[in-house]
């Protein structure tokens, strides 16, 4: 019972995040009359789908208890194809720095010059720094912050390696919301300063005015379903 109880909350975990993946990528990507149309429903999807994930989270935990674990551990050492090597996070770290690059140059670049049209990148800038509403020191610091997370990627992959559990599956699933974590953060970290120094500089919303967020943003909820996916989908029964 304990079993089957677990198994289905870890679809039911998986669904979850892909329903909230996917109401949140729509909402990015659709223009603005149509956001507003569409905003009820989407809104609704995502709060579902948070409190539906955060109740099989907790069902798979209580079950994981009382779940059996010795038949998944058998298989993993007799079945399951020995888990990729270094290669593998690696590659994962080169999207990760990719993903940043593109949002440095969104979040510093484009978006600024569409937030304020009709001024210059140095113009904003100035502004931006006359009202103390913009720290090279904060941008720094949650970029090197981002880097650690990456750079310690291969070595905690290494060390996953050691137990019978992390399958290929797995690896892919923990190095996805690896990186999906280090965009989340740059997002609450560079996103966050600028949206407000802008919005306080410029009297704007502060969200973006630039449709370059939209790949970013994209991006980061599928590598984070992607690694939900990885991580908490039940082992085959051989």
């Amino acid at each position: 019972m304990a079993n089957t109880l677990n198994v289905t909350f870890r679809w039911l975990l998986i669904g979850s995040a892909a329903v909230f993946a996917l109401a949140i990528s729509v909402a990015l990507a659709l223009p603005f009359p149509a956001s507003i149309q569409f905003a009820s429903l989407i809104n609704w999807a995502a709060v579902l789908s948070v409190l539906a994930g955060a109740a099989s989270l907790l069902g798979v935990g209580i079950t994981e208890i009382f779940h059996s674990t010795s038949a998944e551990t058998k298989t993993s050492r007799e079945y399951v194809k020995p888990t990729p090597g270094v290669r593998l996070p690696l590659s994962f770290c080169g999207l990760g720095l990719v993903l940043a690059i593109y949002y440095g140059l969104h979040v510093f670049w484009w978006n600024p010059l569409a937030t304020a049209p009709g001024y210059t990148l140095s113009e904003i800038y100035s502004l931006m720094k006359e009202t103390n509403q913009f720290s090279l020191f904060v941008v720094i610091v949650w970029g090197f912050i981002v880097a650690l997370l990456l750079a310690a990627l291969p070595n905690v992959h290494e060390w996953l390696r050691g137990m019978a559990s992390y399958s290929t599956k797995r690896a892919i699933g923990f190095c996805s919301l690896a990186v999906a974590i280090a965009c989340f953060l740059l997002h609450l970290g560079w996103g966050w300063h600028m949206g407000v120094g802008l919005a306080d500089t410029f009297i704007t919303s502060g969200a973006d005015y630039s449709p370059t967020a939209v790949p970013f943003g994209v991006a980061t909820l599928v590598l984070g379903a992607l690694g939900i996916y990885g991580l908490f989908a039940p082992a085959r029964a051989r």
